[in-house]
């Protein structure tokens, strides 16, 4: 049997949720339900913007290693960032048991290693095919020990913000197979990281960036992704007639809590609409109770269906449908155990390929 819960509120104005009959001294972090823990902890600032002005695609030399370009240049564009292409050579010997047994990787180096004497004029030819400027565009080729290795060191000396990695359609197991370097990337990388998931497809629907949606639970976690939100927002959306909507998203586990889950997204809007580079842009606060990684696939694919807060006002369930499709999650992460950390848990080998869209993954060490 459920237990009963009752509703309350302190001086800062933030709902708790406690145990029905709990005598009121005898609140504490531990007799709030186990769900909102979190939420109901004194708020922090906002954490200052993190700006995306060089912007890294690595590349392999493949098709499908170009297939993250698309919304990289889109991105440069909107941001007024400069597009950094590169290839790394991995200079370890390949175990040729592993290569003659398939291990993992074991070909993927070896097509690297035979590729480089052609990396430099690949890369120059894609420097004349991308719409970007010549003076927002730069390349690189160098050899590491491992591919993993040669980007780790390039994003740290070369001042990268933002790395785009493009998901494999291999599956493992039942789940969705991110490969070695992507993983390490995810988990490893001082900076965020735009993950194309494989069902995405640009030629079919062109990358914008008009509907941003932010999971967030009331965690400093999940509040860290804020960071690159407003970075976006200072770089590219804080003029009028530039249109842009923000949906704070939140999945209340059952309807007990969802109250203060509403407050809670409601309170982020507010900090959010104080500011001058949101006066121009249109922030929903919706929350809704079930499973989060299923919340997020449907509200990507079919909307967000809110529930009503307790006056009675719906959480601007009409101004997004006005917004039209999600564009781009934007959501926090762990950084351990690659994508099978996320904010809501192992939520990757569900929502990856469900989705048709990007995903920025940020963690608090991102901070700027």
């Amino acid at each position: 049997m459920e237990t009963p819960y009752e509703k309350l509120s302190n001086e800062d104005g933030y709902s708790y949720v406690r145990p029905a009959g709990t005598p009121s001294a005898a609140i504490t972090e531990m007799t709030v339900a186990p769900e909102m823990q979190a939420v109901s902890r004194k708020q922090q600032d906002l954490p200052a913007p993190k700006r995306l002005n060089h912007l890294l695609v690595p590349l392999d030399g493949t098709r499908e290693g170009e297939w993250a370009l698309p919304y990289a240049t889109a991105l440069a564009r909107m941001l007024h960032a400069q597009l950094v292409l590169g290839h790394v050579t991995p200079t370890e010997t390949v175990n040729p048991i592993a290569q003659a047994l398939h291990i993992a990787g074991s070909r993927e180096q070896v097509a690297q290693q035979t590729f480089a004497p052609q990396a430099l004029s690949y890369l120059r030819d894609l420097r004349w095919r991308l719409a970007v400027p010549m003076n927002q565009m730069r390349t690189f080729h160098i050899s590491a020990p491992t591919v993993t290795d040669g980007l780790l060191d390039f994003i740290s000396t070369n001042e990268i913000d933002l790395v785009f990695l493009r998901l494999r359609t291999h599956y493992t197991a039942g789940n969705l197979s991110l490969g070695t370097v992507v993983d390490a990337l995810i988990r490893q990388s001082p900076v965020p990281v735009l993950v194309i998931p494989p069902a995405a497809e640009p030629s079919i629907h062109p990358f914008t960036l008009r509907h941003i949606m932010l999971p967030l639970d009331g965690s400093a976690l999940a509040e860290s992704a804020l960071a690159p939100l407003l970075g976006l927002l200072t770089q590219a959306y804080g003029q009028p007639g530039t249109p842009l909507t923000v949906t704070l998203f939140g999945v209340a586990e059952n309807y007990a809590v969802l109250p203060d889950y509403q407050s809670y997204l409601h309170a982020i809007r507010a900090r959010l609409l104080a500011l001058p580079i949101c006066a121009h842009i249109q922030i929903n606060a919706i929350a809704t109770v079930g499973s989060a990684p299923g919340a997020i696939v449907t509200a990507v694919a079919q909307g967000i269906k809110g529930e009503e807060s307790e006056d009675g006002k719906s959480d601007t369930i009409s101004a997004f449908a006005s917004a039209g499709p999600v564009d781009l999650v934007l959501m926090a992460t762990h950084g351990r155990g690659g994508l099978d950390r996320w904010l809501f848990g192992s939520v990757a080998s569900y929502v990856l390929p469900r989705i048709e869209i990007p995903v920025l993954l940020t963690h608090p060490v991102f901070a700027p």
